[in-house]
């Protein structure tokens, strides 16, 4: 398994590999507490208008958990969240069709029904983070996701690195430290203005006994076909972009 992500985003509109919903959840940091189900595998305790609807953080928890492989590995998973508690239940027939037809599209909805709902994320995914494209009200949201989903890869491209080397291998600060460690809004310009060109992060030389995470960045070009990303990252990635770095408390780049 080679352990990298891809993103290219303009506007408020951004595609991705590697971003599960898992990392996606955790990046919005508590602001998606309702979430409205388009299109999922989840069968919960409340349908509303058709749609499946999750209530603050213990109906999410039950998809992240009890049903996460299930409904969460494979299939499409359509989602976007909605302020008040009774926004799902006073959408009109003319925007529950709206709704429909732009996840059946791939499309996102239009900005009248967003707006009505007070929605700050909309998530369509295929096979949870092989595919991703996100619709968000404030673009700098996609890094507080980004940075969840680096960390979750680092960490998973070193437990194998761990279990491959010697145990007892001494951990590093990036490794230990637990706490929510965001960009900075420098960090994320940065990364914005990378991102129009389409880059890829590689993840595969973490090393886990580091006390700095260092990821190299390459601009690899805009692509929506994550097959052809994979097949095209070689031959486009001449030379690194940026060094993306994590020491446990900040982020940074180099």
């Amino acid at each position: 398994m080679y352990h990298c992500i891809y993103y290219h985003g303009r506007g408020q509109e951004f595609e991705c590999s590697g971003v599960g919903f898992r990392d996606f959840y955790a990046g919005t940091r508590g602001r998606a507490g309702r979430l409205l189900l388009l299109k999922s595998e989840f069968f919960g305790d409340r349908l509303v208008q058709n749609f499946e609807v999750l209530e603050g953080g213990e109906d999410t928890q039950r998809l992240l958990g009890e049903y996460g492989d299930e409904a969460l590995r494979f299939g499409d998973l359509h989602l976007l969240d909605y302020a008040e508690a009774d926004g799902a239940e006073r959408l009109s027939e003319e925007e529950i069709k709206e709704l429909l037809y732009a996840s059946h599209t791939w499309r996102i909805p239009p900005q009248t029904v967003l707006d009505r709902l007070g929605s700050r994320f909309v998530r369509y995914s295929h096979d949870d983070d092989w595919y991703c494209k996100l619709h968000l009200r404030e673009p700098s949201d996609f890094f507080d996701m980004l940075a969840c989903s680096v960390k979750t890869e680092a960490r998973r491209r070193c437990e194998e690195k761990r279990g491959a080397l010697r145990r007892g291998l001494r951990a590093g600060a990036w490794l230990t430290q637990e706490a929510d460690a965001g960009m900075d809004a420098q960090v994320k310009q940065e990364l914005y203005r990378l991102g129009a060109q389409g880059v890829f992060i590689d993840i595969e030389a973490a090393h886990p006994e580091r006390d700095v995470l260092e990821c190299l960045m390459y601009v690899i070009g805009v692509f929506s076909d994550m097959d052809e990303m994979f097949l095209r990252k070689p031959e486009a990635a001449a030379k690194p972009a940026a060094v993306l770095r994590f020491d446990g408390r900040t982020w940074s780049l180099r």
